[in-house]
């Protein structure tokens, strides 16, 4: 699912992008930060997901979300406050 996702070069263009309720994961999250052709995402939707707080973690240190105001994450399995994420 996301690793095929992750590679797909028509995503480019895109600059919101929903992927709510689709069980994606922490693993799903550790590709989709390798994915260079989502650097022009301003918003994301990751509701329902089952990310936890690794999947955080891994989601902050993307460097390539300079455009990105809106991020959805809720009703995922994230026990960390903001104050923790480096």
């Amino acid at each position: 699912g996301m690793e095929y996702f992750s590679k797909c070069k028509f995503l480019e263009k895109l600059t919101e992008l929903y992927l709510d309720n689709n069980l994606i994961g922490d693993q799903g999250i550790e590709y989709y930060c390798k994915c260079l052709f989502l650097k022009n995402l301003n918003t994301i939707g990751l509701s329902i997901n089952n990310i936890c707080d690794r999947g955080i973690e891994l989601f902050s240190k993307c460097t390539f979300f300079k455009n990105l105001i809106h991020l959805y994450l809720q009703d995922n399995k994230i026990t960390m406050s903001t104050s923790t994420i480096e």
